[in-house]
């Protein structure tokens, strides 16, 4: 019910997430995420298509940038990464 990555020096962070509010029917089945490529999970956990499936996504067919966060909404605004210039 908890999202655990485990780093190559064997540390393991956990991700906080309140918003969760429905623990997910299922667990991500392999150990490593290949070299460049991501792994992608929605929020909505139980209603998404994700990387949980057995697929992760190539570096290269990534092509947008999150610019603007909009929840939750005490976060609201631009995200931590962009810059306008």
């Amino acid at each position: 019910g908890r999202v655990h990555i485990k780093h190559p020096d064997g540390s393991t962070f956990v991700f906080d997430e309140p918003f969760i509010i429905d623990l997910p029917l299922h667990d991500y089945k392999s150990s490593i995420i290949p070299d460049e490529n991501y792994f992608v999970m929605g929020d909505n956990r139980n209603n998404s298509g994700d990387s949980r499936d057995s697929w992760t996504v190539p570096i290269e067919d990534i092509t947008g940038k999150a610019w603007i966060s909009y929840w939750p909404l005490s976060e609201f605004g631009c995200a931590p990464n962009h810059s306008f210039s």
